[in-house]
């Protein structure tokens, strides 16, 4: 993480403390020395204890936060989620957009989830690490053929592929469809809560399967991804996408293409945007 925000930084240096994961500090500076920059990574529900600690670190120097609502609650800096994939896709600077898209036409496999196997924190109806489990056993039970399983997931044999996909964009380009539900859907607590995963998807043109941010509309056109919450379950998703005609296909492709080439997304998740907000408040 402190490589990519060195390279697109113009005025900072920054290190990532092993000992704490959302702080990142200047210069070499302890996790909990003054004038940090603390990141939140992950929403409440999944590491409540971590959003009570960086509350009470009052001497960092600013703490970034992807949900508007807690920024303005809490005094945070608002940064949009979206620079995760930035990191993830380390090899989009400066990338032509039409030769990638070309080179992503042609899909071998139907569907695939590329996510880990951890559940942590609050249990509660909104944690969605269970539904992971509920996707993986559908296929495991009935149709091991159509899905392929990224991640720690060698208790379910039939379908896992292997631990890692990376580069992620050589595993998503063979396939149609992927599975994105984020860790939580929790009202509020989910807002703005649109990670990589859906943008690795958009990059190369495989359509979400998505469920999470509860203002998930706002951000993306709904005409990019499948909502889940569309469904009544599993089974209901998979007829869709195995019986979907090649022209409604089509159309999720051409959404996907006009809003990941908009200058809407471009400003969400292009480095340079992310670098002029970095150094205009640090």
């Amino acid at each position: 993480m402190a490589q990519v925000l060195n390279r697109i930084s113009k005025k900072h240096n920054f290190v990532v403390d092993g000992d704490y994961d959302y702080t990142l500090g200047l210069d070499g500076s302890n996790a909990f020395a003054k004038n940090n920059i603390a990141f939140i990574f992950e929403p409440y529900q999944v590491n409540p204890r971590q959003w009570d600690k960086i509350k009470q670190l009052s001497v960092n120097k600013i703490t970034f936060c992807w949900n508007k609502l807690f920024c303005k609650k809490y005094g945070f800096e608002y940064l949009p989620h979206q620079w995760w994939f930035i990191w993830w896709n380390r090899d989009m600077f400066d990338e032509d957009l039409e030769l990638r898209f070309s080179d992503n036409i042609h899909k071998e496999n139907l569907a695939c989830m590329i996510l880990g196997n951890k559940n942590f924190g609050l249990q509660d109806k909104h944690n969605l690490y269970h539904l992971r489990h509920e996707i993986i056993r559908f296929f495991e039970c009935n149709q091991i053929n159509d899905f392929h399983l990224y991640g720690d997931w060698s208790m379910y044999p039939h379908v896992y592929k292997r631990e890692r996909a990376e580069p992620i964009s050589d595993t998503l380009k063979k396939y149609k469809f992927c599975f994105c539900p984020e860790n939580t859907n929790k009202p509020i607590y989910s807002n703005g809560w649109v990670t990589e995963k859906i943008y690795n998807c958009f990059r190369n043109l495989t359509v979400p399967i998505y469920l999470g941010a509860e203002n998930v509309n706002t951000i993306i056109p709904k005409e990019c991804f499948i909502h889940m919450s569309d469904f009544k379950d599993i089974a209901d998703i998979y007829k869709y996408i195995r019986h979907m005609p090649e022209r409604r296909y089509q159309e999720y492709l051409d959404h996907i293409t006009l809003f990941y080439k908009s200058e809407k997304c471009r400003a969400l998740i292009h480095p340079h945007t992310l670098a002029s907000g970095l150094d205009r408040l640090l």
